[in-house]
């Protein structure tokens, strides 16, 4: 994974500014969409674009055509092949993906309430 750990350091300045500028604000605003957006666009960049091009050709394919189906935020489980999907319907998503050719192999509903995003200012650099 040599690879993946250059594509890391290249891209950290990416990442840092997609979660703080991105995904953290989405999450705040309980903006599924807009989170699945900056997650997509993670898959595509340092370690994570390593692991996916270490799959099939098929793993982003099929992360485009779920998203643009209607599934709000879609992303490679780890090492992959498994995809994970999240959306506020339950149905649809079941549809969406069977529709899109693969097999929904766990099906879960999310209900956390626990975790929180917090505004500071770090005014000292760090």
């Amino acid at each position: 994974m040599g690879r993946a750990r250059e594509m890391d350091r290249v891209s950290a300045a990416a990442k840092r500014r997609n979660i703080a500028e991105e995904l953290l604000p989405a999450l705040d605003r309980a903006d599924l969409a807009a989170a699945g957006e900056a997650v997509f666009e993670l898959q595509e960049i340092g370690s994570k674009r390593a692991e996916i091009d270490a799959q099939s050709a098929d793993i982003l394919q099929h992360l485009r055509a779920l998203r643009s189906s209607g599934i709000e935020c879609a992303f490679m489980s780890s090492l992959g092949p498994g995809i994970v999907t999240v959306s506020t319907s339950d149905t649809s998503a079941r549809a969406i993906v069977e529709s899109n050719g693969m097999e929904v192999v766990h099906y879960g509903r999310v209900f956390n309430r626990a975790a929180a995003v917090e505004r500071s200012e770090l005014g000292d650099g760090s």
